[in-house]
Parts: structure tokens; C-alpha cells; sequence
């Protein structure tokens, strides 16, 4: 499931309660207008979260540094995992043509 909040707090909230409306039947799947809008939102934070990353290299102290780069990580692995993924499967023609795997024999 995607769910995007932000603060955790209510992150918690909303999974809690997607959870419910989900087990339910009542959680509608996301239209395709509105994934394509998520989706190119994630790829425009690329290049931030890349930067991000980057100026970890700036932290002195070795532990921090290491924390820092772990937690940007983390926030990596999520958007990659946890709301890319689902809407490529859900919508493989979100996948840039670039990037889809090639169908054609050698």
C-alpha cells in the first residue's frame, strides 16, 4: 500500500486506518491520473535527495556521518520500495521507456 504523510505521527494514522479500509474492501485503488502525479514527484526528489546524500560528506564526526547517510538511505530505500514499485506494477507504463527491460531476442 502507499501512504505519504508528513509527519510520522500521522503517517501512523493513515496506515493504521488504510489497514482497516483496506481489510474491509473499502480502500479504492489509486487512479492512474493520480500515480503518474505521485510518481514524477518521487523522480523530481531524486536530484534533492542526491544532494542530500552527498552533503554527508561534509559531517566531521565519522558516527554522525554514518547515521546521516543511513537515514537518507532509508529514505531512498522507502520512496523506492514502498510507492515506486507498487505504482510500476499497478501501472507498468509509468516505467520511462529507457528503463523497461528489453523484449526483443539477440
Amino acid at each position: 500500500m502507499l501512504f505519504v504523510s508528513s509527519n510520522s505521527g500521522s503517517f501512523q494514522y493513515v496506515e493504521q486506518n488504510a489497514r482497516i479500509l483496506h481489510e474491509a474492501g473499502e480502500l479504492r485503488p489509486m487512479r492512474e491520473e493520480t500515480a503518474r502525479v505521485v510518481y514524477a514527484r518521487v523522480i523530481a526528489l531524486d536530484p534533492l535527495i542526491n544532494e542530500l546524500f552527498e552533503s554527508a560528506d561534509a559531517v566531521e564526526d565519522e558516527t554522525l556521518r554514518s547515521q546521516f547517510k543511513k537515514a537518507v538511505g532509508e529514505v531512498m530505500g522507502t520512496l523506492y520500495f514502498e510507492i515506486m514499485l507498487p505504482l510500476e506494477k499497478r501501472y507498468p507504463a509509468l516505467i520511462p521507456e529507457t528503463e523497461r527491460p528489453s523484449t526483443k531476442l539477440r
